[in-house]
């Protein structure tokens, strides 16, 4: 795709993980990274000699909600994981991965502009409903990121699914945030050790273009005429109400990013420029 290799699983169905493991995708090391989004079932596809690091870009949980909202009413959205594995692809196939991806990535981006119907998700009296209604109603997510990182879908939650969630991406996270996008890809940048090998000069101005400007940036605002929701509005308090514990989870994100950061204090900002070709492999006289 678009002069990157893809590996032939589909690792965001539990059927497709269940085939990755069986050809065992991990110990072949063709893939950088891998997009999941069943958590706890993909770590089959790992070993103690192939392992991988999750790396993720988080929303602010209420944001998240109203975009959910919308999506379920016009968009078209997949909740996905990044995992890094080995640092032999180059940057380019990783750049086009994630930006491929981007606009889909666990509970971050907002909505696509097409049917949701075939959504398993999606309920037609979506369609007519309010965001106060949707907050109010029994449709709207609750809680979905302490859920999904526990592994508690439809239980009650309580202090310890917290405690542990925050435990889980203290220890198997590299943290980014949608407010601070540019420097959390720069971040994965570092940690990762993508660097360009493939026309650097385009791959820098495609980098700074998606930065910038994203994929569906403010398109669905001008489209659908989104109603601006604000702290203290019925609608915004209903949500905070179905999101209680996410909304103490991301406290701790922002604080988790912000630790993070010593991580990175003595990595250059321009660490993919440094030593960047235009080579894919790793001989360079044989291009």
């Amino acid at each position: 795709m678009d002069g990157s290799n893809f590996v032939n699983v589909d690792t965001t169905t539990i059927e497709g993980i269940e085939r990755a493991k069986q050809m065992n995708l991990a110990g072949s090391e063709l893939a950088e990274v891998i997009v999941i989004q069943h958590l706890y079932e993909a770590e089959k596809l790992f070993d103690p000699n192939h392992r991988g690091r999750l790396f993720a870009v988080f929303r602010h949980p209420v944001d998240r909600a109203i975009s959910m909202f919308y999506y379920l009413q016009y968009g078209k959205f997949n909740i996905l994981l990044l995992l890094n594995m080995k640092e032999k692809r180059p940057y380019s196939f990783i750049f086009s991965t994630f930006f491929y991806y981007t606009h889909a990535l666990l509970w971050f981006f907002g909505f696509f502009i097409t049917s949701a119907k075939w959504e398993k998700y999606y309920h037609p009296e979506l369609s007519n409903m309010t965001l106060e209604e949707y907050g109010n109603s029994n449709l709207v997510e609750n809680n979905f990121m302490v859920r999904l990182l526990t592994n508690v879908l439809r239980k009650e939650l309580f202090q310890h699914d917290l405690v542990r969630a925050k435990l889980i991406l203290k220890r198997k996270f590299v943290i980014g945030l949608l407010d601070n996008f540019e420097e959390s890809f720069g971040r994965f940048e570092k940690y990762f050790g993508w660097k360009y090998r493939e026309n650097p000069l385009g791959q820098e101005e495609c980098r700074a273009k998606y930065l910038s400007h994203g994929d569906n940036t403010n398109k669905e605002k001008k489209k659908h005429h989104l109603e601006t929701v604000t702290p203290g509005t019925p609608a915004y308090e209903a949500l905070v109400r179905q999101n209680e514990w996410d909304l103490q989870l991301y406290k701790y994100i922002e604080e988790l990013f912000e630790e993070q950061k010593q991580m990175f204090l003595n990595v250059s900002d321009e660490y993919r420029m440094e030593g960047a070709t235009c080579c894919k492999c790793d001989d360079p006289p044989s291009c």
